[in-house]
């Protein structure tokens, strides 16, 4: 969300954003493709603006899956929330975001992973709830990639009971995973939890937008 190599990106999400308006305005769009990419003519720009408009059209057809977190024995068509997080990791290729309410000693192997993925100029975003009871579970975070890893912390509010409450797992700002799973060996191994996998880039777009007011909002503050 803060890095520059995400412009692009970003830029195609607007335009997406705009286009998918039922009073989508052409001429806007292309003024921003004109305005980004100076260099290109107007003719050329309006390729552009075509072959997203066609990006959009193949897009609007969403894939869901159901995940779970249950005992071994649960005979259930559907994949296991640990796996589909590494799964996520593994195959991020720019972007991931987590956000997390309860984390244990269990989500420090997946910092390994997160890790490595920072090490390859991967942005990675985590948003905590209670910073200061988990930050022992963090000793492994490589800060020398501060560029790449970046960390979160709930802010206190008016409201003492408010928190951070959601778990979800964003990744490339197309694939979401949305749980009642916790980053711990509970939420992972042992209890009942039911979460959605969603292949779709608006509806990514939608709950990164909310990251974002949060950190604008100052509910959130980058920890240095």
């Amino acid at each position: 969300m803060r890095n520059t190599g995400l412009k692009i990106d970003i830029l195609a999400d607007e335009l997406r954003a705009m286009l998918s308006l039922p009073s989508a305005d052409i001429n806007t769009a292309l003024t921003c493709i004109v305005k980004e990419f100076p260099n290109l003519s107007v003719k050329e720009a309006a390729e552009v603006l075509s072959l997203i408009n066609a990006i959009i059209s193949k897009e609007q057809k969403e894939k869901i899956e159901v995940v779970i977190t249950a005992p071994v024995s649960f005979d259930i068509a559907a994949r296991r929330t640990d796996s589909v997080i590494e799964e996520l990791i593994l195959n991020a290729k720019r972007h991931i975001v987590i956000t997390g309410y309860v984390i244990s000693g269990y989500f420090e192997k997946m910092i390994k992973l997160l890790n490595q993925k920072s090490k390859q100029g991967i942005v990675v975003e985590l948003f905590l709830n209670d910073y200061e009871n988990v930050k022992h579970h963090l000793k492994n975070i490589d800060y020398l990639n501060s560029n790449y890893f970046h960390i979160y912390k709930h802010i206190e509010q008016a409201d003492k009971m408010a928190s951070l409450h959601a778990k979800t797992i964003i990744v490339d700002r197309e694939k979401m995973l949305i749980s009642s799973a916790n980053l711990s060996y509970c939420g992972m191994v042992s209890n009942v939890e039911v979460g959605l996998l969603a292949e779709s880039k608006n509806k990514c777009r939608q709950v990164l937008e909310i990251y974002n007011k949060l950190i604008k909002e100052r509910v959130f503050m980058i920890h240095k």
